[in-house]
């Protein structure tokens, strides 16, 4: 335990295992920003399949509402014939064609909800597309962080090794004074 708390008081040991834990941070952080951006991704696909979904129900709808007006027009015209109503003059001609008129109303109004709400799901997968991109950006941006943190932190404690050394000096005099001890003079950092 006495070794272990030795080399953790050395400033470049722990300057180095510190820096060790802003680069496991910063590519954590990359990753995990990863996987959330590829989750939007996944939700962007969804919000379209639905959008599609949401087009194609409307289209059926709208198919089957023309349908029934056919029929209830059918249903007007042969009661008219059953009056001994002239079905191809008159009035009657302009009751089928209100009838065919609140049809194809009906009818669009069903094809205008169905694509509100396929702009709906496609403005969802938007944000999601958009969700997903800054996401992917971040996690490049939390992997150049975490080397820029280690290399700060290293740096700091090659410096503050650097200023015990020249107290050390200041105090006791040069490392080649002792002579069996070498001189951190040329080293890298020193």
């Amino acid at each position: 335990m006495g070794f272990l708390n030795g080399m953790m008081s050395n400033p470049n040991v722990s300057a180095g295992a510190q820096g060790i834990g802003d680069l496991v941070e910063g590519f954590a952080g990359g990753r995990a920003a990863d996987f959330q951006a590829q989750i939007a991704r996944r939700n962007a696909e969804i919000s379209q399949q639905n959008a599609r979904g949401a087009r194609e129900a409307g289209q059926v709808q709208a198919l089957n509402s023309m349908l029934r007006t056919r029929a209830i027009v059918g249903q007007t015209k042969a009661a008219q014939a059953a009056s001994g109503i002239d079905v191809n003059s008159g009035s009657a001609v302009d009751v089928q064609a209100s009838e065919r008129m609140l049809g194809m109303l009906d009818a669009l109004t069903i094809r205008s909800n169905a694509a509100r709400a396929a702009y709906g799901y496609e403005a969802e997968a938007g944000g999601y597309a958009a969700r997903a991109k800054m996401l992917k950006q971040g996690g490049k941006m939390a992997r150049i962080g975490g080397l820029m943190n280690a290399s700060g932190t290293i740096l700091e404690g090659a410096t503050s090794a650097d200023r015990q050394r020249r107290i050390w000096q200041d105090t006791n005099g040069t490392l080649d004074d002792e002579g069996d001890i070498p001189s951190f003079s040329g080293a890298v950092g020193f």
